[in-house]
């Protein structure tokens, strides 16, 4: 049976070797001739025997790595997909970096052509892109990417720039929804509030002036 001594005190040996425990069937813990040791799970599915790695033994206690595997179990058994299958779509499913890169190669270009942006709009959201969401979420899978990491993302930022890039992120999560890389309803950005920013005055274009000077001499021509 294992125990919190006898995961402390194993050695390694010439090759893997694996010490089972007799209280959750098909626990063990795999020392490594190099010493690293870990938990795995052996179980049936089909038939077939497989062997899936659960923790690192020095990142979980025995008694909480002991309620993973009853979990996991369970689940097989239930016939949900066994661990080595979630792991596996888990490494397939899109990233950000994925994302962006459909949105750029596939939405904005479709956008564009029906006039729906702007060539202006779609290099702000490129420079945006690049400097701050590929960074921060790019190798994150969207479905993981949480209300805390777009806030962390965006704090930093001036008001203006802080609501630019709150826009655009959230017309991501939306498109990545549509695409059924998320749950429907699960925008990060919801409930993000934008920042209040003050007007300011603004200059005018030469064009303008020359406008608003031909007005005013046409007033006062006229009076």
């Amino acid at each position: 049976m294992l125990s919190e001594r006898i995961v402390r005190d194993a050695k390694p040996g010439p090759k893997n070797h694996i010490i089972w425990d007799s209280i959750v069937k098909g626990l063990g813990l795999r020392i490594t001739p190099k010493g690293a040791k870990a938990y795995i799970l052996s179980y049936r599915v089909n038939g077939r025997k497989r062997q899936a790695t659960l923790a690192r033994a020095s990142e979980i206690s025995l008694k909480a790595v002991r309620e993973r595997a009853g979990e996991q179990l369970v689940r097989i058994r239930a016939g949900e997909a066994d661990p080595l299958e979630r792991k596996r779509e888990g490494r397939q499913a899109p990233t950000v970096s994925d994302g962006l890169h459909r949105f750029f190669d596939e939405f904005a270009p479709a956008r564009l052509e029906m006039g729906r942006l702007s060539p202006r709009t779609v290099a702000d959201y490129r420079w945006m892109a690049g400097r701050f969401l590929e960074p921060a979420l790019g190798r994150r899978k969207v479905a993981d990417v949480t209300r805390d990491h777009v806030e962390r993302m965006v704090s930093p930022l001036p008001r203006a720039q802080r609501n630019r890039l709150l826009a655009l992120t959230s017309r991501l999560f939306n498109l990545f929804e549509q695409w059924e890389w998320r749950p429907q309803y699960s925008n990060p950005c919801h409930g993000i509030e934008r920042a209040r920013v003050e007007a300011r005055d603004r200059v005018l274009s030469p064009s303008e002036l020359a406008a608003l000077a031909q007005a005013l001499n046409q007033h006062e021509e006229q009076h």
